[in-house]
């Protein structure tokens, strides 16, 4: 019985892509911290991190806890429920844009930044 559950849990952990979410993630952030017009170093000292941490949070290549989570958006003004409605961070102020206007206006990769 142990020996199949063991199967099970391993099959499991290989079908999910855990780099997806850690991407999108930083992918998110990355997209609010340019349109506030902030540098990685601008946004580390206001969240009390490394602008390394921002850098790997951003490239998707850290597993951040949700403290350093906390911070980083602490920094940033946003609200964990508000990082992917993106519509709203015009709204509370965050930014003078929707990430789409901004990108149209602008012609910004968030991914080469």
């Amino acid at each position: 019985m142990c020996h199949i559950r063991h199967i099970i849990l391993s099959c499991s952990l290989y079908a999910l892509p855990m780099g997806d979410t850690r991407t999108t993630l930083g992918k998110q952030i990355r997209k609010l911290r340019v349109q506030m017009g902030l540098t990685q170093q601008q946004l580390a000292f206001m969240a009390g991190v490394s602008r390394e941490q921002v850098c790997r949070l951003e490239n998707g290549t850290s597993n951040p806890s949700l403290g350093q989570l906390d911070k980083v958006l602490e920094g940033l003004g946003c609200p964990i429920d508000k990082l992917f409605d993106e519509e709203s961070w015009k709204a509370m102020g965050l930014v003078f844009a929707t990430p789409a206007e901004y990108q149209e206006k602008y012609n910004i990769n968030y991914w080469v930044m």
